[in-house]
């Protein structure tokens, strides 16, 4: 009690580190003792010192030091278990709700992965361009936002209508989730790490060292389906603009035949202005995954029902 009050009355830096070298295996041997962990006993064991030293001054002579210092290391050690069970609990609680999302996450995929990649195949490019930014890079909308040189509120509206169109096509295959879910599927289980050999292949794949012939020929294909898409594409578009031309050249054959001309036969007229088209066949047939002809006989069928006279649309081998 000695060094205690020369402590008090001087913070006798001296007397405190006696007090501590008479007493500090006491405290700590208690705390290691009720926690069973060093560390936990480490910070006690600080912790009482503390006390004592703010306490130094109300102690009065009867006070028995060790047993002060014993029982500070109980409430300390009581403390200490107290916000250890509150962690324990918190824990616990987060690591069950962790459980039922993974649970919930995994039976959505279990539904999503057999439909997710047709699906995705069947929409806009820039539909699921930003759908694979948000959800199987993880991109925020304002990342996403950059990718594809929007404003942020733009892509954001883009992800979510194309996410809406997504989940339109897993209903007409009899899957049935919320855009919550199918957006918490995709984002936690679309995209996994793959085994280090296939990322050294890949990463060696310019250089056309080991290439597997499974895979050259898969080559083949992707070329001739790009190939083939952008036929397609081609197709379409001029059919498109063949229909708005044929929509002009029916409205001036309307507006001239208000106005024939006295040596003109109505017939011929009405032949002459009528819309026609005509579909080359065979610029790259080689490339084509399914017969040009075919193609070429649907693009006719298309044209007619927008209006053209079929002898007015010709099919020309090149």
């Amino acid at each position: 009690m000695a060094l205690l009050r020369e402590y008090a009355a001087s913070q006798s830096e001296r007397a405190f580190a006696a007090l501590v070298a008479r007493h500090v295996h006491l405290v700590y041997s208690a705390a290691l003792r009720q926690l069973r962990d060093a560390h936990q006993a480490d910070d006690v064991t600080q912790a009482v010192f503390l006390v004592l030293a703010r306490k130094a001054a109300t102690l009065n002579d009867r006070t028995i030091l060790s047993g002060w210092l014993y029982r500070t290391t109980l409430y300390a050690c009581a403390d200490v278990r107290k916000h250890e069970r509150r962690r324990q609990r918190r824990e616990q609680e987060a690591i069950m709700e962790a459980m039922i999302d993974r649970q919930e996450t995994h039976a959505a995929w279990v539904q999503l992965a057999p439909v997710l990649d047709e699906a995705m195949a069947r929409l806009h490019t820039s539909e699921r361009d930003a759908l694979v930014l948000r959800f199987f890079e993880n991109k925020s909308f304002k990342e996403v936002a950059d990718a594809l040189g929007l404003e942020e509120r733009t892509a954001q509206k883009r992800v979510h209508r194309a996410l809406e169109k997504l989940r339109g096509l897993f209903r007409h295959r009899g899957v049935t989730l919320s855009a919550a879910g199918i957006s918490a599927a995709m984002t936690a289980h679309s995209v996994s790490a793959a085994p280090a050999e296939v990322a050294a292949l890949a990463a060696s794949a310019h250089a056309g060292h080991a290439v597997k012939p499974a895979a050259n020929a898969m080559v083949q294909g992707i070329l001739k389906a790009m190939a083939w898409a952008k036929l397609k594409f081609a197709v379409t578009v001029g059919a498109a603009l063949a229909g708005t031309g044929a929509v002009a050249v029916i409205g001036l054959a309307q507006l001239s035949a208000s106005q024939p001309s006295a040596n003109t036969n109505p017939v011929q007229a009405a032949v002459a202005h009528a819309p026609a088209a005509l579909i080359v066949v065979g610029l790259i047939a080689s490339d084509a995954p399914e017969p040009m002809d075919s193609l070429a006989t649907r693009a006719k069928a298309a044209l007619v029902a927008r209006g053209f006279a079929p002898g007015q649309v010709r099919i020309q081998n090149s």
